[in-house]
C-alpha cells in the first residue's frame, strides 16, 4: 500500500497478527510482540539489534495504533494502520539525531 506521512522510508510493509506486529525494514523481516494492556519487549535485527517496547490497540474508528519505544533512548515512534485503505504511517515523536532510520542506535 501507499505510505503517507512516512518518517521511515525503509519500512515497507506492516503486517498485524494475533499478539504480533510484523515489519519489513530494508527488506528484512522483523516481528515484535504487541499487546493492548501492557508493554512487550522485542528486537529488530541489526548490527547491533535494536530493542523496542511496544503497545498497541484498535481505535473505535477501526484503525490500529501502536507506540514503539526504543528502549534506553528518548525515541518513540507512532504507527497507525488503516485496514480499510491498506495504508500505514509511522511518525517519530522525537526525531532521531543522525537520520530518520534505526542505524547507529544501541539499546
Amino acid at each position: 500500500g501507499g505510505l503517507g506521512g512516512q518518517d521511515m522510508p525503509e519500512l515497507t510493509e506492516v503486517r498485524l497478527g494475533p499478539g504480533r506486529l510484523g515489519l519489513t525494514i530494508s527488506g528484512q523481516p522483523a516481528v515484535l510482540p504487541i499487546a493492548a494492556d501492557r508493554w512487550l519487549r522485542g528486537l529488530i535485527p541489526g548490527s547491533p539489534p535494536v530493542a523496542f517496547a511496544c503497545r498497541g490497540a484498535w481505535t473505535p474508528e477501526g484503525r490500529f495504533e501502536a507506540e514503539l519505544r526504543m528502549i534506553e533512548t528518548p525515541h518513540a515512534a507512532y504507527l497507525a494502520l488503516d485496514p480499510a485503505s491498506r495504508q500505514f504511517t509511522l511518525t517519530w515523536r522525537e526525531p532521531t539525531l543522525h537520520s530518520r532510520d534505526l542505524t547507529g542506535y544501541r539499546a
